[in-house]
């Protein structure tokens, strides 16, 4: 398809998806042996999650990161710069109506999208995508994300988490419980992983 459509390199996009949540602590902890209790020290919302697309183009160049929230309407928080919203009430993927400003002109990778016809339709006419499907088994070849950048970044998310929850001071409920990160954090968190 490159070669019929004479797509330059930087025009070849690869997109993933990465499930995140509020708190991102480590999955391991260490303790005395036969400790029953670990305390982890989290806002309680390490079940509450958003998912982030990432994209990248052939030629190294790094697309602003879209992030999706279960809710239904877009957040009052200020959105850095460089970081793009997407809210459904049921946290689906289903269309980017504003956000659109994260994919350009290119061929990409959207494997469980791409069955769907409207998602097809859009990224054609509107767009003037080509949409490319990595056949299965494939993605160790054709899935640069997914196999060297989704590790790091969630490790990158994790610094950033970890540096926000053990900040000297933290808003609390009015219970006295800290308050869970804002989505401005969590934008941020995920700009700063993403550079």
């Amino acid at each position: 398809m490159r070669r019929k459509l004479c797509f330059e390199i930087g025009q070849l996009g690869n997109m993933d998806e990465v499930s995140l949540t509020f708190d991102v602590p480590l999955n391991k902890t260490v303790d005395v042996k036969g400790v029953k209790t670990i305390m982890i020290k989290t806002s309680g919302n390490e079940k509450t999650r958003y998912t982030v697309v990432l994209a990248c183009c052939a030629d190294g160049t790094k697309l602003p990161p879209l992030l999706n929230f279960k809710r239904k309407m877009l957040p009052k928080d200020v959105i850095p710069n460089g970081i793009y919203i997407h809210v459904h009430s049921k946290g689906w993927m289903d269309g980017w109506r504003r956000n659109e400003a994260v994919v350009r002109e290119s061929v990409v990778q959207a494997s469980r999208w791409s069955s769907c016809n409207r998602f097809k339709k859009r990224l054609a006419t509107k767009l003037k995508m080509h949409l490319a499907v990595i056949p299965g088994g494939l993605t160790s070849q054709l899935q640069p994300l997914d196999i060297s950048v989704n590790k790091p970044f969630k490790r990158f998310m994790h610094e950033e988490w970890a540096k926000w929850i053990e900040a000297p001071t933290h808003h609390v409920t009015p219970a006295g419980r800290m308050r869970w990160p804002s989505i401005f954090n969590v934008c941020e968190w995920v700009k700063n992983s993403w550079q």
